[in-house]
């Protein structure tokens, strides 16, 4: 009886000390589940492209108007991290023009040595290759370890840029609606490190060994 409780006290601390080390999004608010704060807006035309909230998602550009929307937020990344993790929902909206409008997703990050921000393209996107009404899911990995990120505050950003062209005759346009917004980064310091087989074997035996003794007595 002690000894399986003790396997069972093993796996639990295993299993909390797997998800305690996963490094939580450096994104704020990335799930629009009120507003978009924490998120700026960007845009040309004086205003008329722009990034309205609703219903829980984030709403990039204005159909029908030319120029562009753009949308972003600035974080803090370790100087020290290995890589990252990005992830956002996104679903084409209205109706695709006859001129493709161009949906593009970028990271920007400030170089230490140049004391610059430069911008690594992520995603990028036509009208004319989109389905439309369709949430689609992004997903992938930034390789940081060559990239000399400057240690301070706000040092990296994600950007999300809808395009619209001009259309012979109008059309109403695009817009895009994003969702489940997330950037997660691990580094060498600060990454949680499974441990070995061998590690894990001495460990459950210790543990095992503990509710034995305690059988005994």
């Amino acid at each position: 009886m002690h000894i399986k409780s003790s396997v069972k006290s093993f796996m639990v601390l295993l299993f909390l000390s797997v998800s305690l080390g996963a490094n939580a999004s450096l994104i704020t608010n990335g799930t629009f589940d009120s507003d978009l704060s924490g998120w700026t807006i960007n845009g040309s035309a004086n205003g008329n492209i722009d990034t309205v909230w609703n219903a829980g998602t984030a709403h990039l550009g204005r159909p029908g108007q030319e120029g562009f929307s753009e949308f972003y937020q600035l974080f803090t990344v370790d100087a020290n991290a290995m890589s990252a993790d990005i992830w956002f929902d996104y679903q084409w909206q209205v109706t695709a023009p006859s001129t493709p409008d161009e949906f593009d997703v970028y990271f920007q990050y400030l170089d230490a040595n140049t004391s610059q921000f430069v911008v690594v393209n992520l995603f990028s996107m036509l009208s004319s290759n989109a389905t439309f009404g369709q949430t689609a899911q992004f997903n992938g990995m930034l390789d940081l370890t060559g990239y000399n990120l400057a240690g301070t505050t706000n040092n990296a950003g994600l950007f999300f840029k809808l395009t619209e062209t001009p259309n012979t005759p109008a059309s109403p346009g695009t817009r895009i609606q994003l969702d489940n917004v997330q950037f997660e980064t691990s580094a060498a310091g600060n990454s949680f490190a499974v441990p070995a087989p061998g590690t894990l074997l001495l460990l459950s035996l210790s543990l095992l060994g503990i509710g034995w003794s305690s059988r005994k007595k």
